[in-house]
């Protein structure tokens, strides 16, 4: 790469392929830093705006929001950061001055927006995940400790931190007091969910599967989870009837629907025992609706849970749980399973959109 350049991928609009374009390198301004790439992930959610099912409000633009780097140079007020810092970066963009800013529940800002939203023609022209360096707020960064490999941060980048904080926004949900967990779909956000529930102490945790990525099962078996069901070799019943059985005719003390389908709600609903949650966490995009049961949940006095977003804080709670499970490393890196340079964006979301990749993520040259 010329050292005076940024190469950028560039979306313009849905079904059309990324455009390359290079940058000029600028000063960052005060409070901000240039970030070398060195892993950024693709997320279903890129996915879905690639398909238009998310809109954009400008095109074209730089998305892409699992960025990990290195910080080239720094802006006046570093916020304490320094060159060569490794840093995760968090593109959300809370108000601090709506109802539940002050209550701090930025995760849920009335005016979330994200940094990337600018138009690539003006400086610093690039900031968004989709280039090999980035721009970024300072207060946007997140240091990553010496002992973990930015890859391995990468790769749950997004899925970790909104899991994380659907747990914390289930008040009083204690992982490690759980008997059963289930985990419907194994995207990133599931496998983190299988990853995460097992490392807390959960001593049940059932992954439901489409069947249709082998490498998913596999991943989640080794994951920890302590029984895979695919539905395309178990009816809905013997589903139901599995869960029962391993929670002891309870039911579920917990379900984490990351499948995307509205038809694995209502079943979700069913596996739950009395006084159950049921967390929807990364769910991004409309995808239909479904026909519910209100008063199962008022009889089984249910809580339903979603997020959509983190907060900076849910980020410091992911890097702190890489850094308390070296033993889990090697297995998050065995989860990405395709890896490409920003010349080929356009190859890496053709594979994607067909299924093909567990997690998938651009590295450094």
């Amino acid at each position: 790469m010329d050292e005076k350049k940024i190469t950028a991928a560039l979306f313009t609009k849905a079904g059309a392929p990324f455009e390359l374009e290079e940058f000029g390198i600028t000063r960052p301004q005060k409070g901000y830093a240039l970030v070398k790439m060195l892993a950024s992930g693709i997320c279903g959610t890129d996915i879905h705006i690639c398909e238009g099912k998310l809109q954009m409000p400008l095109s074209p633009i730089v998305i892409g929001h699992e960025f990990v780097g290195e910080i080239a140079e720094l802006g006046p007020e570093s916020g304490g950061f320094a060159v060569g810092d490794r840093v995760i970066v968090n593109v959300a963009k809370p108000c601090h001055t709506c109802y539940l800013c002050e209550m701090g529940e930025s995760a849920t800002c009335q005016n979330l927006g994200v940094t990337y939203i600018h138009e690539p023609e003006t400086p610093p022209h690039v900031l968004g995940g989709y280039a090999d360096h980035t721009y970024a707020p300072v207060t946007n960064l997140q240091k990553i400790p010496a002992g973990i490999p930015p890859k391995t941060v990468a790769v749950f980048a997004c899925a970790g931190p909104t899991v994380i904080n659907a747990v914390r926004c289930c008040g009083g949900l204690e992982l490690g007091k759980t008997n059963t967990l289930v985990v419907q779909g194994l995207g990133p956000i599931g496998l983190f969910s299988v990853l995460y529930a097992k490392a807390s102490g959960v001593k049940n945790v059932a992954a439901i599967s489409t069947g249709k990525n082998k490498e998913r099962a596999k991943l989640a078996a080794a994951f920890g989870a302590d029984c895979i069901l695919n539905i395309s070799e178990m009816t809905k019943e013997k589903r139901l009837e599995k869960i029962m059985e391993i929670s002891s005719g309870v039911g579920a003390d917990v379900a984490i629907e990351a499948s995307g389908n509205p038809e694995a709600f209502t079943e979700g609903l069913e596996m739950l025992r009395n006084r159950g949650a049921y967390l929807v966490p990364g769910q991004y995009s409309d995808r239909g609706e479904i026909s519910i049961k209100p008063h199962m949940i008022t009889f089984k006095a249910l809580q339903i849970i979603g997020s959509a977003q983190y907060s900076a804080d849910d980020v410091k709670k992911y890097i702190e749980f890489l850094e308390n499970h070296g033993e889990c490393h090697r297995l998050i890196e065995s989860a990405c399973t395709h890896e490409w340079h920003i010349g080929e964006i356009n190859e890496a979301i053709e594979t994607c959109v067909r299924g093909e990749s567990v997690k998938a993520m651009l590295v450094s040259e």
